[in-house]
């Protein structure tokens, strides 16, 4: 029979340190994953004070939050923060923009109206 001293294994001490870094990782990702969305798919259009059609602000929305100009030469990817109500194009041709108020995937770009055309 063995006896019980108090202490724990060393390869159990080894797994809950292992463990104690794991799990603010895995709860971090999973916050983010719950704040992520995707936009809804498709043609993007964005109209200015004027009510005129900014062509250079013009995209696609593809899956995996991906976006593709509408001549589909330049492309990239953006992240959305359905919390925070966020666009953030990541890079591409519309790298450093920030949509705000995303609502029902439409979105403010300065003073432009963004959304599904």
């Amino acid at each position: 029979m063995s006896r019980s001293t108090g202490c724990l294994h060393p390869l159990a001490v080894a797994a809950l340190l292992a463990c104690s870094w794991v799990l603010p990782a895995q709860a971090a990702a999973s916050q983010m994953a719950a704040n992520s969305a995707e936009l809804r798919l498709g043609e993007y259009s964005c109209i200015g004070s004027g009510g005129q059609i900014l062509i250079g602000l013009g995209f696609r929305a593809l899956p995996g939050n991906k976006y593709v100009s509408l001549d589909n030469k330049d492309g990239g990817t953006y992240s959305y923060d359905a919390d925070a109500r966020t666009v953030t194009f990541v890079d591409g041709f519309l790298a450093g923009y920030v949509g705000e108020n995303v609502e029902d995937s439409r979105f403010n770009i300065h003073g432009a109206s963004c959304g599904p055309a």
